[in-house]
């Protein structure tokens, strides 16, 4: 299989969209389990967002430098530090409800909820830094 290369950010949004609508229609799966991932070439991250901002500012940056270059505006760190207001990862996020709602997902309603909150990631727009 040729796997391909990912040059320019509508590759990397291409990648996310078809990533998080995946994670929506299998929301017990992780974002390591996705399919797509076997015909990327060196991704540094599970994370196309991460994976463009990391292909802007170099892979020895840190992850709260990578956050300052994310093309998602309601995530990008303007201040750096991993852990800032806007990050991804904060608590209250979509990103870290749907990462939070991986714990017991032997409840329904939390599968539901992963599922909303995978679109609501799939459809999060992209800006120029």
């Amino acid at each position: 299989m040729i796997k391909r290369n990912l040059i320019t950010k509508e590759d990397y949004m291409g990648v996310h969209i078809a990533m998080w609508q995946w994670l929506a229609d299998n929301p017990r799966k992780a974002k390591g389990d996705w399919p797509g991932w076997a015909t990327i070439d060196k991704m540094n991250s599970h994370c196309p967002a991460c994976g463009w901002a990391l292909a802007q500012v170099g892979p020895s940056c840190s992850m709260g430098h990578r956050c300052t270059a994310c093309p998602i505006k309601e995530y990008r760190n303007e201040t750096g530090g991993h852990r800032a207001r806007t990050a991804c990862c904060h608590p209250g996020t979509t990103y870290d409800k749907w990462w939070r709602a991986s714990r017991h997902l032997d409840h329904p309603s939390r599968v539901q909820n992963r599922g909303q909150y995978a679109k609501e990631i799939r459809d999060m727009e992209w800006t120029e830094v």
